[in-house]
């Protein structure tokens, strides 16, 4: 059975109101064809979308995994119904697609700065999100432009150095250089370290900073730093 971009829109409706009466409303159905409409959807993908009772309707787990998805489809369906509006309006349009962690500071009042410049002949989109390498957002948030970190090499993407920051070492509290604010490689040249992964573009800067490790100093790789340690990070000085 084919899966109908209406019956996806009603369930996202049901979905952020909690009602099938305020969503068939909204999408100016008759109850009973809105409640035909989401058995037949969820006969579709073999799951319960919404667990039923106290007169609303509240997703299941399989309708929260399935609505991240549906939301992404529908905004996607949007610019399709738009799209002859938005080539009258002559508007062009940049996506752009930003770290969590990277927007609140710079990246948003740079794109709203932009966007008020060129509000006649541009519409911005923002995608934010918490991945951590970007190359892989543009499946998930197809974007022409992106701020955030490649973790590896990619020849389909244009990269540019946009900042520079301080390399930092983790050590736990007890450790002495804990106390230090900034450190030479003279200072933990006999440390044991756990160390970036190979495959990170990173792994390349900071092996700069450590050439005379012996195989018995690493005890580790990782993939990135937990922000559950215990630790201090301070600015390592060369």
């Amino acid at each position: 059975m084919e899966m109908k971009s209406r019956a996806v829109k009603l369930f996202c409706a049901i979905a952020e109101s909690g009602s099938l009466l305020a969503a068939s409303n909204k999408l100016n159905l008759s109850s009973s064809a809105a409640s035909r409409m989401l058995s037949q959807l969820e006969d579709r993908l073999g799951v319960k979308l919404f667990e039923r009772g106290n007169k609303q309707l509240v997703l299941s787990e399989e309708g929260n995994n399935f609505y991240r998805v549906a939301h992404e489809a529908m905004k996607a369906w949007k610019v399709l119904e738009d799209y002859s509006a938005h080539q009258k309006a002559k508007r062009r349009l940049l996506r752009t697609a930003v770290m969590a962690r990277h927007c609140s500071d710079v990246t948003l009042p740079a794109i709203t700065k932009v966007l008020k410049r060129h509000e006649k002949v541009l519409k911005v989109t923002i995608d934010i999100h918490d991945s951590r390498d970007m190359y892989y957002s543009k499946y998930s948030h197809p974007f022409d432009i992106g701020f955030g970190t490649l973790l590896s090499d990619h020849d389909d993407l244009e990269k540019r150095i946009m900042a520079r920051l301080p390399m930092r070492l983790v050590v736990s509290k007890q450790n002495p250089l804990s106390e230090k604010d900034k450190v030479a490689p003279a200072d933990y040249k006999d440390e044991d370290f756990i160390l970036l992964s190979h495959d990170m573009l990173e792994r390349k800067l900071t092996d700069t900073l450590t050439p005379d490790l012996t195989e018995d100093q690493v005890v580790g790789e990782i993939t990135g730093c937990r922000r559950d340690w215990e630790c201090r990070c301070f600015h390592c000085h060369i």
